[in-house]
């Protein structure tokens, strides 16, 4: 775990990534013509900080620039889990390729 002081450093960066999930979910309810509701605004708005937050310690591990971590952790909350499964599966197929390869 990250000291305190990095913790506040990426802060602005799960903000961010919250308001884009919020923004998704916005302009969603609009073309469908859904009403709103708090709750599901404050659900894509938890979730989207949850993908932004699983994709800066991603971008850390692979040390990427700030640029780059802005506009990942921007997809990641407008996209919100299924960025975050998507990055997932094609690290493990990445994975698996490279496994497959040392053992061939």
């Amino acid at each position: 775990m990250p000291p305190i002081e990095e913790i506040f450093k990426y802060l602005w960066f799960i903000g961010f990534a919250s308001i884009a999930g919020l923004l998704g979910h916005l302009t969603d309810a609009h073309e469908k013509g859904a009403k709103l509701s708090f709750y599901e605004c404050f659900l894509k708005m938890a979730g989207s900080a949850f993908a932004g937050t699983v994709t800066i310690y991603g971008c850390l591990a692979f040390d990427a620039s700030t640029g780059f971590m802005g506009a990942a952790t921007g997809l990641a909350g407008w996209l919100g889990a299924a960025f975050v499964r998507t990055a997932a599966d094609g690290l493990m197929g990445a994975v698996k390729a490279l496994i497959n390869r040392k053992v061939d």
